[in-house]
């Protein structure tokens, strides 16, 4: 409560602000050009590397978790991709403030920005200018050294100077309509430039239809109030601030305690536009492989008896995958868990990347809550855009080493410290991502653009492959459920479950109803049958027109399962 009042105050101060600088907006563009004459310097000795984004090679500093960012550019994308994504009127101008040009770079080479401008205003320049290089020069990226990359043609004119001329590129001439069709991005950092003072004469254009703040991994008191202050300031020339995405809830109105330890590390930045977005498609997808056609019924018997019967009676639409389509094959000798990989990428890789995906085991699982609820659970823990279930067993052996660092990062107060790969939740671009580097690892492949650590290749297990590059980077920026908000596992937690009025299972440790309780290992034979008979009531039967998807083809319960679900 109490952090709440004080992000309340942030944002009420931010508010006053940006009321101030609408009265000084006009001091504020005249003086643009005279303030801060220091020449922008100090990333020389930045360390980077360069990676593979999009498609396309970019510079960034050494280690730099990009699953923010890979979610972040798509949103923007679907703005240009959409006709009208600009207030009616298509999008044509994206402008980058912080950061090295990410999306700028990863989007430009792409068929529909071909008439694109892309204006970027980098807080690691010597970075930008490597990317620049690297994309051949393109002649629709500005950087700020008056159209020579920087630092070729000297150290460059200074960060308000930079400003002062892209304010002026955006500037309708005399008497012309300005046409709203900019959209911004804002990459805020600790102990990083403040771009209010850029971002304001900006907005003043009147050109702007959408802003996003992307957070980093750390966030701190500084920057919020450095959010809050921007938001208002958006505020005041009519847009509105969403936290997650274009399609989350109001900032001002729900806001992820970086404190608190559900899916940190949290979310990934405010997302400004007039309107709030449609809310995104969720997708509960189960994998399901049955490589003995013996043995079909038996395992759909499972199926319908856990996880679809528990699912109806939530309100919960499941997608099953892999039923009638097979698992596609894998060329090494994964762990037989690893079936689940090439089935799942193969749906969420044809999906829209703002989509919102989950994977639950099949024959394991049992669903708690409906599937409106588990959006809403989404929204509430900061929209992340990859987030995964925790247990209390580090494994496979081959992480060993490393499973004292994952436990670290865990709060002390849950046992349930590691990556379970039996649950995760994400968005479609980031989990497709890490999908496609996974299996084609599995496919003994080494693609130039994988995400992949190369010490996580001794492992072909997909929790092993899930919880190694947490370790190493969080490349892919997962974030893990100690909470159990979303999923619980079982295994070796020896904190037993309560139930609750509603005949639902509540973890003790969070006072939380899961999601989806996963009983892993040796707990399916312990504890599954009778969580299940316990939050039904007698004589339960699953409603037969109850919707479920499999293989993307609509159906419901009666036709897959019968006359009820039968325990194999």
């Amino acid at each position: 409560m109490e952090y709440r009042q004080a992000l309340g105050a942030l944002i009420r101060r931010g508010r006053a602000l940006a009321a101030t600088a609408l009265v000084l907006l006009p001091v504020l563009l005249g003086a643009v050009r005279g303030l801060d004459r220091l020449h922008h310097a100090g990333d020389q000795d930045v360390q980077f590397e360069v990676v593979t984004f999009r498609g396309q090679s970019v510079a960034v500093p050494l280690g730099e978790p990009l699953g923010k960012q890979l979610y972040a550019c798509a949103a923007l994308d679907a703005l240009f991709k959409n006709g009208s994504g600009c207030g009616g009127a298509p999008c044509s101008l994206l402008v980058e403030l912080g950061g090295v040009g990410l999306c700028t770079f990863g989007l430009l080479k792409e068929p529909h920005h071909a008439g694109s401008t892309f204006h970027v205003q980098a807080q690691w320049r010597r970075l930008a200018n490597i990317s620049y290089v690297m994309a051949g020069g393109p002649g629709n990226v500005i950087l700020p050294g008056s159209g020579i990359p920087w630092p070729a043609g000297g150290p460059g004119p200074s960060l308000h100077q930079a400003a002062a001329r892209l304010v002026e590129a955006l500037t309708p001439a005399a008497g012309a309509a300005a046409a709203t069709d900019v959209v911004v991005k804002v990459d805020l950092c600790v102990g990083c430039h403040s771009w209010l003072h850029t971002l304001l004469p900006v907005l003043s254009t009147k050109r702007v239809a959408a802003v996003v703040l992307m957070f980093p991994e750390r966030l701190t008191e500084g920057l919020l109030a450095e959010a809050s202050s921007l938001a208002a300031t958006a505020a005041v020339f009519g847009l509105k601030a969403f936290l997650g995405g274009f399609d989350g809830p109001p900032y001002s109105d729900r806001f992820h305690n970086p404190a608190a330890s559900t899916a940190a590390p949290g979310p990934p930045g405010v997302f400004m536009a007039r309107e709030r977005a449609p809310p995104p498609t969720l997708h509960a997808f189960t994998p399901m492989h049955v490589s003995d056609p013996g043995r079909r019924q038996p395992l759909v018997n499972l199926l319908c008896h856990y996880l679809l019967d528990t699912a109806a009676s939530s309100n919960f639409t499941v997608h099953v995958a892999g039923l009638r389509v097979g698992a596609g094959g894998l060329s090494s000798n994964p762990h037989p868990t690893a079936f689940k990989l090439p089935i799942i990428h193969a749906r969420v890789a044809a999906l829209p990347p703002t989509d919102l995906v989950m994977s639950m085991d099949a024959f394991d699982s049992i669903v708690q809550v409906s599937s409106d609820t588990l959006l809403q659970r989404y929204w509430a823990a900061g929209a992340p855009v990859f987030a995964a279930s925790t247990e209390a067993n580090c494994w496979p052996p081959e992480i060993k080493p490393w499973c004292e660092t994952m436990g670290l990062r865990a709060p002390p107060r849950f046992p349930n410290k590691w990556v379970n790969s039996g649950g995760y939740i994400g968005r479609a671009g980031v989990v497709a991502k890490w999908l496609a580097d996974t299996v084609a690892h599995l496919n003994n492949g080494s693609p130039p653009d994988s995400w992949l650590p190369p010490s996580c290749r001794v492992s072909k297990d997909d929790q092993g492959l899930l919880g190694c590059p947490f370790i190493f980077g969080n490349r892919y920026d997962l974030g893990l459920d100690y909470d159990s908000n979303f999923f619980y596992s079982l295994m070796w937690m020896r904190e037993p479950l309560s139930q609750v009025s509603n005949l639902r299972w509540q973890y003790n440790w969070s006072a939380v109803v899961p999601g989806v309780i996963h009983a892993n290992g040796d707990a399916k034979d312990k504890y599954l049958a009778g969580l299940r008979d316990g939050m039904l009531p007698p004589g339960y039967a699953a409603d037969p027109a109850f919707p479920v998807i499999v293989d993307g083809e609509r159906t419901t319960y009666g036709e897959l399962c019968g006359g009820g679900g039968q325990q194999g």
